[in-house]
């Protein structure tokens, strides 16, 4: 007897019950919801065949449609990635209202078209699609799909989440499990009081399920971190199995079996060639310290190899020869890791390959020890004791600094065949990433213009790098129009020229801002708050999710107002300041001379504001606000 067969096939038959409810009644039920997943059941079977794990993926899932928006047809792609996965026995169906007779008609999807997809941002992409469309799409309608997926390759898979992008009725998940594999399983953002949990056992086969009740939407709350920081879900792995010898084979019991994994795509990497050895010598020569020498390899991978990304079945894994990269120049990010990897240790330093994670994914290694838990591949410097964490894909990223994606992210950092080591790569201090503008201002009648210069420290600097690149004129006009506003829409700003320093950008501007002063008797009001930043940053009180920041920062602003001759200073606004740990402000008013000198520092120090910090982060907004309505008050002098 086939227990899968019958597990699946008791849901499916239960499933056929909806045709029996009719769209008038399911639209009243739900009529405050503009979709339902009524019925969600993924199985997923984990077998022994051939001395090899097999991983087999069912899917079912039951939508009711009720947004009156929604009208015709549906497309829906399947994406698969051969050789690791594939996709078979499609079944789609679309039952269509019969309002007339307030039931529901069936319309079989009947032409599914297996094809390549093209992603812009991948030169090779060998991710494939089953491609078909749901007819008679309306409000009303439910739509039925159930498809089979098969893995090959259980370092890559292990996931299942209970995604509450729309209200839903019922999720089921059910792991089955052969006898002499050993799983273990973990729960995100939940536990086990989420599910209702049972385990069932027949004749050599462990099915553990997991079947969650009613799950409303999740709301949509803007700067959320990515959805597998928020949506409950199940992380399970396969330790080991028995093999038909008796032999326990090891599969991803922890970090040392990934790293075991991943030495297959490095073990055969050739050492650089006489013209990679000529090349790496004449970068080197007369340099006489480490970090000079790797900053001047850094330097011309990250400028002279373009980046274009390979992602085709196990050769998304596989670093591409360092000779090879090097002539074509060109490569993706584990080519252009392995490149400087190559390099500097011809060069007599201390380089690793990396595997890492970007901050879209949740997991340290030591939590999930599988290809679940990186994206990306870099290099890593060791000097002085310190590792730094280097990415050649960013053109406009100096040495030795992260890339923004990887702050705060767990590294694997190769060592050798059986050694590596776990590193956290720093969240840059925000000191270094400041947006620093200085403006020396003085009065044209009501009329506000000035003289001033402003520095990006590194992310800021590789954002506008990266405008100035693309050599669009317009582009970079209309980025200096925002950047450089003061005060209103009415400002006008000219630059005057810049200069690429080695981790920052300078640039020098000319400003002017009409009728800015505001004249009310015999009294000239200014407000030198001339950029309100953050002001509208104020998080909802009911917010459910961390607001994701995309990197830490100091703005700092030095404005300069020189008192028009014949005028004296009558009022000067407080100094004032704010102090959390991860997010302050300070802002002050001085007097010197005939100057009048404003100062505001405000830094973001974190990556996260988290839920409890949400209030907070709300009063700190709300006393910025405040302090952005302070005036200074001049009154001319008395002859």
């Amino acid at each position: 007897m086939n227990k899968t067969k019958v597990i699946f096939g008791l849901f499916l038959g239960c499933s056929l019950g909806l045709q029996a409810q009719t769209p008038s009644a399911l639209m009243k039920e739900y009529k405050d919801e503009d979709a339902v997943r009524l019925e969600g059941h993924n199985e997923t079977q984990l077998s022994i065949k051939d001395d090899q794990i097999l991983i087999t993926n069912r899917h079912s899932m039951k939508t009711f449609l009720n947004d009156k928006n929604v009208n015709g047809r549906g497309e829906v792609s399947l994406n698969y990635e051969p050789p690791f996965s594939e996709i078979t026995d499609i079944e789609a169906y679309t039952l269509v209202p019969n309002f007339e007779k307030d039931k529901y008609d069936k319309e079989k999807v009947r032409d599914f078209i297996d094809r390549k997809v093209i992603d812009e941002d991948v030169f090779h992409d060998g991710t494939r699609a089953k491609s078909f469309t749901f007819e008679g799409m309306m409000q009303g309608a439910i739509t039925v799909l159930e498809y089979e997926e098969e893995y090959h390759e259980p370092f890559l898979v292990g996931r299942e989440v209970f995604d509450p992008y729309m209200y839903s009725k019922s999720q089921h998940f059910s792991l089955i499990v052969e006898e002499g594999i050993e799983i273990e399983y973990q729960y995100f953002n939940c536990d086990s009081s989420f599910f209702e949990h049972w385990v069932e056992q027949d004749g050599d086969e462990t099915t553990h399920h997991w079947r969650t009740a009613e799950m409303k939407s999740r709301k949509w709350e803007s700067g959320s971190p990515s959805s597998l920081y928020l949506s409950p879900h199940i992380v399970y792995r396969i330790k080991s199995f028995v093999k038909s010898d008796g032999q326990v084979e090891k599969v991803m019991g922890d970090v040392s079996d990934l790293h075991r994994y991943y030495q297959r795509f490095l073990s055969d990497l050739e050492s650089p060639d006489a013209e990679l050895k000529s090349l790496t010598d004449s970068l080197t020569k007369g340099l006489e310290t480490p970090r000079a020498k790797a900053k001047a390899i850094y330097d011309w991978v990250n400028h002279s190899i373009r980046y274009i990304a390979f992602e085709d079945g196990y050769g998304g894994f596989r670093p591409r020869e360092a000779n090879f990269v090097c002539t074509k120049r060109y490569g993706d990010c584990k080519d252009m890791g392995n490149l400087l990897v190559q390099m500097m240790t011809y060069a007599g330093l201390d380089a690793h390959h990396v595997w890492i994670g970007t901050r879209s994914i949740p997991y340290t290694y030591e939590e999930v020890p599988t290809g679940l838990s990186d994206n990306h591949m870099i290099a890593a410097l060791k000097l002085d004791g310190e590792y730094y964490f280097l990415d050649a894909t960013n053109k406009n990223l100096p040495f030795p600094y992260p890339s923004s994606f990887i702050q705060g992210k767990q590294a694997l950092i190769n060592l050798g065949p059986e050694s590596f080591d776990l590193k956290t790569v720093p969240v840059l201090d925000h000191h270094l990433n400041d947006e620093t503008d200085s403006c020396f201002l003085k009065l044209e009648g009501n009329n506000l213009v000035g003289e001033g210069h402003k520095h990006y420290g590194v992310y800021h600097r590789s954002n506008v790098l990266r405008i100035l690149e693309r050599k669009d004129e317009e582009a970079m006009k209309n980025f200096l129009k925002y950047d450089l506003q003061k005060g209103d829409n009415r400002c006008k700003s000219e630059l005057k020229n810049y200069e690429i320093t080695e981790d920052g950008f300078k640039l020098n501007y000319s400003m002017r801002l009409d009728r800015y002063a505001r004249v009310a008797g015999n009294k000239t009001i200014i407000n030198l708050n001339l950029e309100q930043i953050l002001a509208s940053n104020s998080l909802e009180e009911d917010r459910k999710n961390p607001m994701e920041l995309n990197n830490t920062t100091l703005f700092k602003r030095y404005f300069e107002l020189e008192i028009p001759e014949n005028y004296s200073l009558n009022y000067l606004p407080e100094s004032s300041s704010y102090e959390h740990p991860k997010f302050s402000y300070k802002i002050s008013y001085k007097q010197e001379g005939n100057k009048v000198i404003y100062n505001i520092e405000i830094a973001l120090k974190t990556l996260f504001v988290e839920v409890e910090d949400l209030e907070d982060w709300n009063e700190f907004i709300r006393k910025l606000r405040k302090e952005y309505q302070q005036t200074l008050i001049l009154n001319p002098n008395e002859n």
